[in-house]
């Protein structure tokens, strides 16, 4: 019997849209007249495509062992359902993998962790799952609090392990525990570490108090909207839609439906004016404000740009054309010639009168002196953010950090320096054989001006080859 409708792979790489994609799934089964519970777990896990059955099949039943007469090697990046056995003698190469079900494991509602309870030589403890995490760890404090009676031998241990941020975690050594989750179990390694290392990116306090501000959803400012000027005698113009590829299409309409959704567009029958889109593909400062700082923090808007609504008219300026018809943006769009300007002295005014903080467009760096100093200056933010109904993507957010990358600079209590990654594209940089390369390597060059002593001088030559026939008459000697 043929089915209405077609429903595509879920791409794994887009969680925001999972939503909906649920959305149109009810309705691909709704309108197939599928209501067992049984047929709707069986359809969904046949089209969802073969990475989200993965994910699935990993998180609601435990691995499969394969019967084989070699042991098989340790994946030191395997997720925390995986867990390395003790060799079964001194002289064994090879570990085991033990494999753990994490059967109704949720996240957390107010972090967003995933939290597993297990026994530690019997002993109740709740652990954080970090499926990029090569190791287990628990912190000294812990340790000694949940073993404070026989506890287990910790040997010194030569890991070098860093954070995700690549700062250094100081371990005090190693020990093998008996580890229980429902009827299994199983001997062991946990590294024991210094201090209690909170995740500095997601503050438990800050992420409850600033909960609205920190949904990663999109905001909207509860100030007046933004205005256009423009000229009365320039006459409005509708232009002709562009082909999008084919392989665009669906996403394409689902971001164009998601917009709608959010209030951000709004379909038109006759705009006065349109401008077709553009599709770009994506990932998903002061120096003297840096002065001092010790400790850093940086905060990352959602959807920056719209959160800003625009008047009626300036509405009507930003209509856009598509193979779906017009659409009239009741936000500021990324695409406008004045938006970035109109955005950065929205961002500057916001938040003047606190030291310390750098808003470069979506980005928003700030400097301590002091942890408290830092934690007042955060507060004080996320308070005019949620003042303001702005909000800001919580998985990008760093509240609490000793170093950080901003703007192509690392920045620490040492100073500013060049990124490790801009030096090497620097040295590693071909030979310019012409005019357009050379002028590259001398803008990339020119970014890290500061930190080259003489180099005005040094790279005169080199300037020099930029006038008209020089360079030609370099490469050919």
């Amino acid at each position: 019997m043929a089915s209405f409708g077609n429903i595509e792979r879920f791409n794994v790489n887009d969680s925001k849209s999972w939503d909906s994609y649920k959305e149109r799934l009810d309705f691909y089964l709704t309108a197939n007249d599928i209501t067992d519970a049984g047929k709707k777990k069986a359809v969904f896990l046949s089209i969802c495509g073969p990475a989200t059955y993965d994910i699935i099949r990993s998180l609601i039943a435990p691995m499969k062992k394969k019967h084989s007469k070699q042991k098989p090697k340790v994946n030191q990046q395997s997720s925390e359902s995986n867990f390395k056995n003790v060799p079964q003698n001194e002289h064994s190469s090879e570990d085991q993998v033990y494999h753990f079900s994490l059967n109704n494991v949720k996240s957390d509602s107010i972090t967003g962790k995933y939290l597993v309870d297990v026994l530690l030589n019997k002993k109740p403890i709740r652990m954080e799952i970090d499926s990029g995490a090569g190791y287990s760890i628990i912190f000294k404090s812990t340790f000694q609090k949940l073993f404070m009676d026989n506890p287990p031998k910790v040997k010194p241990c030569n890991l070098i392990l860093l954070d995700y941020q690549n700062q250094l975690i100081s371990t005090i050594g190693e020990c093998y525990v008996n580890v229980q989750r429902g009827q299994k179990s199983a001997t062991l390694p946990v590294i024991v570490t210094e201090g209690n290392r909170r995740n500095k990116s997601d503050k438990s306090d800050l992420v409850k108090e600033y909960l609205e501000v920190l949904e990663s959803t999109l905001g909207k400012f509860k100030g007046p909207p933004v205005s256009f000027s423009s000229y009365p005698n320039i006459k409005p113009i509708v232009l002709k839609v562009r082909k999008i590829p084919f392989a665009l299409k669906d996403k394409i309409d689902r971001e164009l439906d998601r917009l709608v959704d959010q209030g951000v567009l709004e379909p038109v029958t006759h705009p006065k004016r349109a401008t077709p889109i553009v599709v770009v593909a994506q990932d998903n400062g002061d120096g003297t404000a840096l002065a001092g700082g010790k400790i850093f923090a940086k905060l990352d808007m959602a959807q920056a740009y719209l959160q800003l609504s625009v008047d009626q008219e300036a509405a009507d300026a930003q209509t856009i054309i598509t193979h779906k018809g017009p659409f009239r943006s009741k936000r500021l769009q990324f695409g406008v010639s004045v938006a970035p300007q109109i955005f950065q002295r929205f961002m500057d005014m916001r938040l003047t009168g606190i030291p310390g903080v750098l808003p470069y467009y979506d980005d928003i760096l700030i400097v301590g002196h002091s942890e408290t100093d830092l934690d007042r200056k955060v507060r004080e933010v996320l308070t005019r953010f949620r003042e303001d109904g702005l909000n800001l993507r919580r998985d990008k957010c760093i509240f609490h950090t000793k170093s950080i990358e901003f703007l192509g600079f690392s920045i620490s209590a040492e100073g500013i320096r060049p990124t490790k990654e801009k030096v090497k594209a620097i040295v590693n940089a071909p030979a310019p054989t012409n005019k357009t390369e050379l002028q590259a390597f001398l803008g990339l060059i020119n970014f890290y001006h500061v930190f080259l002593e003489d180099k005005a001088t040094i790279a005169n030559p080199l300037h020099d080859l930029l006038h008209k026939g020089l360079l030609a008459v370099a490469c050919r000697t």
